[in-house]
């Protein structure tokens, strides 16, 4: 399994777009501009793991991508059916839930460690 369907079955939101008889897009079409536009989507996911805990902005995702911040906006989506603030929104929630119940650790500690600039959201 690549490692971007597993990266959705592991987090459960990148929701990777499958085609009909269970191939992906990649497959289907077989080219190497779907293999860069998943490798984009893969190193912006993981420039958001790396500053999960710090301020994530367009520009800094579309260096990750090697696009302009117009266009990783839009592989990002078209390839995780979230945008990237929705990603990072999600992600941030789940490692949160997931401190505060594995570690029993203060709501505002957790808050502001992985990011959140307030605990009001």
């Amino acid at each position: 399994m690549p490692a971007w369907q597993m990266r959705a079955a592991g987090e459960g939101a990148l929701k990777a777009k499958q085609a009909s008889g269970g191939r992906t897009e990649a497959s289907v079409s077989g080219g190497n501009g779907m293999t860069q536009q998943i490798e984009a989507v893969q190193r912006m996911q993981d420039y958001i793991e790396q500053n999960l805990a710090g301020e994530i902005t367009p520009a800094g995702l579309a260096r990750a991508a090697l696009f302009s911040p117009w266009y990783a906006y839009r592989l990002f989506r078209r390839h995780t059916g979230l945008t990237p603030a929705d990603y990072i929104r999600r992600l941030r929630l789940s490692r949160s839930a997931l401190r505060l119940r594995d570690e029993g650790c203060r709501i505002t500690d957790v808050a502001f460690e992985l990011g959140f600039g307030s605990v009001d959201g």
